[in-house]
């Protein structure tokens, strides 16, 4: 869930895919998650409030 797409490999970028249509809320959460990592890594803790 926190690994780039860029990271994988293909049978694992298959796998995800496979997983991701079968329960679609892990797409969803895939998304929150990154714009979690993107605030900590970014240090904007004026958008952490908001995003809380």
């Amino acid at each position: 869930m926190t690994n780039g797409r860029d990271t994988l490999s293909k049978s694992e970028s298959v796998t995800i895919a496979a997983i991701e249509s079968g329960v679609p809320l892990l797409v969803v959460a895939r998304s929150v998650i990154a714009a979690f990592h993107a605030i900590i890594r970014k240090k904007h803790d004026a958008e952490l409030d908001a995003w809380i």
